[in-house]
């Protein structure tokens, strides 16, 4: 159930033209980005899920979406400093591009309540149960319960050594309580 939702967020946002396509956004294990990514990356991830009925299936479904930006000219012992990795949030990119606190934002903005996105997971459910007379699809889309502080990580983040001079900015924005509802002893 939770991956015809994941699926629905990734394709939507990549359809949304914000720049991601596949090898900058894409459902993902861990929030780390794979070898070799760009400047930007955005790792979409299950998270947990919850029932709080006895007498019906009334499952709660979420997800982060954590956002790394490789950043230049940051020596590698600057790593654990908070005010660094704020103020490189706040940076607008070369050319103009958005700053990384405007991406975040721009991810909070465009997942929170999303009934369009809702509607795409339903689909993919039904394209996922070919065989199946009845569909209970989800009934409330995810909302937008917070963001961690950007912080600094180093070469390891990317799956390079440790020593690497590599240096990105993280952070984890978290989405719940995407709603599904299915009446007992119904199974799909």
């Amino acid at each position: 159930m939770l991956d015809a939702l994941l699926f629905a967020y990734r394709d939507n946002l990549i359809a949304a033209n914000y720049g991601y396509d596949l090898q900058t956004c894409n459902i993902m294990a861990s929030p780390e980005p794979p070898p070799g990514c760009g400047r930007y990356f955005l790792a979409i991830c299950q998270g947990g899920t919850r029932s709080e009925n006895d007498n019906c299936l009334g499952e709660y479904f979420s997800f982060d979406a954590t956002l790394t930006m490789r950043v230049d000219g940051v020596p590698i012992d600057r790593l654990g400093d908070q005010r660094l990795a704020s103020k490189l949030a706040r940076t607008v990119g070369p050319s103009g591009e958005p700053s990384f606190n405007a991406r975040c934002e721009q991810i909070r903005a465009f997942f929170h309540m999303a009934w369009g996105i809702l509607q795409d997971a339903n689909t993919n459910l039904i394209a996922m149960t070919p065989d199946a007379t009845t569909v209970y699809g989800f009934c409330e889309p995810a909302r937008y319960r917070g963001m961690d502080l950007p912080y600094l990580v180093g070469g390891d983040w990317f799956g390079a050594e440790p020593d690497q001079d590599e240096v990105g900015l993280v952070s984890a924005l978290h989405f719940a309580d995407a709603r599904r509802f299915q009446p007992i002893a119904l199974f799909v």
